[in-house]
């Protein structure tokens, strides 16, 4: 029998936050509403070490990912299941646990109607510790904004930009539907944008942003009030970066409520 050279005592008296593993890759398909939407998730899964041993078990982080994750379906409601394992596994008193991945949205084009589709990041956490769960969800997708100012002082037309939007909802996120998240987000913006744009799509969406201004703190504060009425489980926070057409730096900002 081998020895198990990680259960030695160690007299340091240090108890380790976290230890795991980062940045490890899985095919997963994460599924909403009983549509499946395969993908590959960066996970990193990492768990306390009692201050009287001398390290951790790894590999059993990996296993519990690979028997969760390969050839199952991911959901929000479930991604504590995961975490607990691990923590069981692992002989420890918490976990922290989150699974990063592409969401790819299909939708239909404004005016030719031909299917085009949006790449949102995604990001789901679970944090627990001596039983206690917290959880979080963040989103983030790209959209045009055009600059109210621009607009008014500019002859001819407004300079606009893509922006990232970013979405972060804290407390009980098993009821979310990302799907309409993004959805709420892409509402926001002065535009949506889309992978196939005709002729007649792109008049529409230029037309739509030049009709639509907004500065970034309207976008912050618009997208701030139409995620509190959907979402009412906990903090709200909305970031965007937005990338700059006319200046070489560009421009942050965020709210909470």
């Amino acid at each position: 029998m081998l020895v198990d050279v990680h259960k030695n005592k160690d007299l340091r008296n240090i108890e380790v936050n976290c230890v795991g593993i980062c940045d490890y890759k899985l095919p997963i398909c994460f599924e909403e509403e009983n549509e499946k939407f395969p993908t590959i998730a960066t996970i990193s899964a990492m768990v306390v070490l009692d201050k009287n041993l001398k390290g951790a078990h790894l590999s059993r982080i990996a296993e519990v990912l690979n028997d969760s994750l390969i050839e199952k379906q991911l959901l929000l409601s479930n991604i504590n299941d995961i975490n607990e394992k691990i923590i069981e596994r692992s002989e420890t008193i918490g976990g922290n646990l989150k699974i990063d991945f592409d969401f790819i949205n299909k939708r239909k084009t404004p005016v030719s109607n031909k299917d085009s589709y949006l790449s949102s990041k995604i990001s789901i956490k679970s944090n627990i510790l001596n039983e206690k769960v917290n959880n979080s969800l963040v989103v983030e997708t790209v959209g045009t904004m055009l600059c109210p100012c621009s607009k008014v002082i500019s002859k001819y037309g407004a300079h606009n930009q893509i922006c990232n939007l970013k979405v972060t909802l804290n407390g009980d996120i098993s009821k979310v539907n990302i799907g309409e998240v993004v959805s709420i987000m892409e509402k926001q913006f002065s535009s949506p944008v889309y992978s196939t744009v005709k002729r007649e799509d792109e008049k529409y969406i230029t037309e739509k942003a030049y009709e639509n201004p907004k500065f970034s703190e309207d976008l912050i504060r618009d997208t701030l009030i139409a995620m509190k009425k959907y979402y009412s489980c906990g903090k709200i926070r909305v970031e965007l970066v937005n990338n700059e057409s006319i200046h070489q730096h560009n421009v942050y900002a965020m709210g909470e409520i």
